[in-house]
This record gives C-alpha cells, structure tokens and sequence, in this order.
C-alpha cells in the first residue's frame, strides 16, 4: 500500500511489545482454574455482554471512521486502533483456549469455538496493520 515504516512508529511497536511481555511475566499465575463449562455460561453473563457491546461498537465507529478519513495519518492511526480493540478479544479467547485446554475440554464445543476465534481474530488483527 505503500507505506513506509518510520523509526518513530518502530519505537512505538518495541515499547508496546516490552509492555505485553513485561505484563505477562509478571502476572499473578496461580489464578482460578475454570472448566469450559464454566466459561461458557460467563459469556452470558451481563456484565461480559455489556463490554462485549461496547467494544464492537467502539470497533464498528472507529473502523468506518478510519475508512472515511481523507488523511491517511487519520486513517492508519483509526485502523491502528482497531487492531488494538480486536487483540483485546483475541487475548480473551486465547485464555478462554488455554482454559479449556488445561481442562481436557476437547470434547466441550465451547474449546473449538474458542481455537477458531482466536485463529479468526489474530488473523484479523494482523490483516489490519
């Protein structure tokens, strides 16, 4: 598309790449063990819906905002953006995944639900950069 990678923006990649391993080394790894069951039923829950809601929203505005930017700066930072909003998802199926997984869940639909929407999103996301 003819863009070209500035050193600014492969600054900005580095710090925010440190930031997420820096994030997932030092997080609390003895966390509560939930069952695929137990995830799926959280996918209806209010609260997890509501979010779900905002950031599609947040997602669809952004996204056709950024399409309809006349400044490609405009328009790479709305699509930029985005990215962010859909890895927020992907990191949400991606330990839905790993839960389901650690229970021995390949039987359970919700695990192959999850495999594939990780699969679907990370896709997405890299599409979108």
């Amino acid at each position: 598309n003819g863009e070209k990678s500035t050193k600014r923006g492969i600054i900005c990649n580095a710090v925010i790449f440190l930031g997420v391993v820096v994030v997932l080394a030092s997080g609390n790894h003895d966390s509560q063990f939930n069952s695929a069951t137990q995830l799926f039923h959280n996918l209806f829950e209010p609260l997890f819906l509501f979010f779900t809601l905002c950031m599609a929203g947040a997602f669809a505005f952004i996204y056709l905002v950024a399409l309809r930017s006349e400044k490609m700066e405009h328009g790479r930072l709305g699509l930029t953006v985005a990215a962010g909003l859909v890895g927020c998802a992907t990191q949400v199926f991606a330990k839905a995944m790993s839960e389901c997984l650690k229970d021995g869940g390949w039987s359970h639909l919700f695990t192959w639900f999850s495999i594939l929407l990780t699969i679907v999103l990370a896709l997405s996301q890299v599409l979108m950069l």
